[in-house]
């Protein structure tokens, strides 16, 4: 068997050299993109909590708005009632000055009944019980 030659040997050893380095560079590099993919998890992480913070948020708006329609929905009713029982009332009131006039009929004929009547069945619209 020959002896390898020194000029073999050197290539060698340079070539393990570089494979070694290239190496150490890889393995730099790998560390690198596994903490970028760490911080990237994190990062999402992050990102689904406040989107879920977002969601919880969106939805307490939804029900807030749907409680503000349903509340506006009773005043707009109650506002009906009261305005019914203004009505009735503003008509009890020209029915009691049309009484007391001298050439009105009596009370009982009818202006202060009629009156009472509009104003119970205004009450009784709005759930009111006399």
């Amino acid at each position: 068997r020959r002896p390898a030659r020194p000029g073999a040997q050197v290539a060698q050893a340079l070539a393990l050299r570089e494979l070694r380095q290239e190496s150490a560079r890889l393995e730099g590099q790998r560390q690198k993109v596994e903490e970028r993919l760490a911080a990237a998890e994190a990062e999402l992480k992050d990102l689904r909590q406040k989107a879920a913070r977002a969601e919880e948020a969106r939805r307490a708006a939804e029900a807030a708005r749907r409680a503000c329609e349903v509340a506006l929905a009773g005043a707009d009713r109650e506002i009906q009632v009261l305005q019914s029982v203004a009505g009735a009332a503003q008509a009890a009131a020209q029915a009691a000055t049309a009484s007391t006039a001298p050439e009105a009929p009596s009370p009982c004929a009818g202006g202060w009944t009629a009156a009472l009547q509009q104003i119970a069945e205004a009450g009784a619209l709005s759930g009111l019980t006399p």
